[in-house]
This record gives structure tokens, C-alpha cells and sequence, in this order.
């Protein structure tokens, strides 16, 4: 999945598309989250990246989407071949897995703000614009505290991008 991800990531952040080749096109409706939903949300063009890469890589996983490893982005490549093999890179990486071995790897703030974020979906029949009405809500407090970090922030939108794309994904809106 990385090499994935790195083929679909542009520099800018984008979805690279030209990487995208769908094998199934009744995968298409659950790729793409509607341009007038997108218009309405408010999470910036990275976070919604993030959903959409979720959803390119799930259709990988049944076939439905190959990531063509043709495509190459060389600029990014080269600053990821820097940061996957700089030191920092690498002691971080040893610490995650020592933490997750040591159970110790948890952002008890950020696991329940997007835990409660489940429940209130999870709890109701939401259309679309139900999600993205509570989306925005959790945004807004999000924005507005001061018990998170801007990163802890940031991590709780990219959740927030991929529920929004998960419930295309699955059909849920």
C-alpha cells in the first residue's frame, strides 16, 4: 500500500488520476464523494485527499481499481525516498512499533472525539447531508478548542474526510 500511496500522492497533494485505472465502472459512484457535498464540507483539499486515496485503495483491494505502477512521480519520489530513509524516519517508525507491541500507542483524545463522531452517525439514519451537516459541527468544535494540538486537529479532520468518503463508499449515503 505505500508504494501505492506514493504513486497516488502528488506533490501538491492531489490525487494523481493519471495513476487511477478502473477495471469496474460501477466502481465509479463509490469513488467520488458529490462535487455539491465536497462544496458544503468544511475540510480543506489535503483532508479530502486523504478520503479519496482511502477509497482509491479500498477498490485496489477487490480489483475494481489498479494503481498503475507505470506512473511514477519522481519529484515526490525522491522526497520520500529522503524522509523513509532519513534517521528520524526510521527511530519513529521503531518507536510506533514498540508501542503498539507495548499497547501503548494511543491519542486517547483523538481516538474519542472520532469515536464519538461514530456513534452519532452510527446512531441515526444520516443522508448525505446529515454527514456532512455533523462534519462540519465536529469541525467547528474541533477548530474552536485548545485540548488539541493544530496536528491532533488535523489527524481528527482526515478521519472526518474519510468517514465522509467511507459512507459513499460502502453505499451509506
Amino acid at each position: 500500500m505505500a508504494n501505492e500511496c506514493m504513486i497516488l500522492v502528488k506533490e501538491d497533494l492531489s490525487v494523481n488520476t493519471a495513476a487511477v485505472i478502473v477495471k469496474d465502472d460501477k466502481i465509479l459512484e463509490r469513488l467520488n464523494v458529490d462535487e455539491e457535498l465536497l462544496e458544503r464540507v468544511n475540510l480543506d483539499e489535503e483532508c479530502l485527499t486523504v478520503g479519496s486515496i482511502h477509497n482509491i485503495l479500498l477498490s485496489s483491494l477487490d480489483g475494481s481499481v489498479v494503481v498503475d505502477s507505470n506512473v511514477k512521480n519522481e519529484s515526490l519520489n525522491i522526497y520520500c525516498d529522503k524522509l523513509l530513509n532519513s534517521k528520524e524516519f526510521i527511530n519513529e517508525c521503531k518507536w510506533v512499533g514498540e508501542s503498539v507491541n507495548a499497547g501503548t500507542l494511543s491519542d486517547d483524545l483523538v481516538n474519542s472525539v472520532i469515536s464519538l463522531f461514530n456513534d452519532v452517525c452510527l446512531k441515526s439514519s444520516a443522508t448525505s447531508l446529515d454527514v456532512v451537516y455533523i462534519i462540519n459541527e465536529y469541525v467547528r468544535v474541533v477548530d474552536a478548542t485548545d485540548e488539541l494540538t493544530d496536528i491532533e486537529k488535523k489527524c481528527v479532520k482526515y478521519g472526518l474526510a474519510t468517514a465522509l468518503y467511507s459512507y459513499q463508499y460502502w453505499g451509506v449515503i
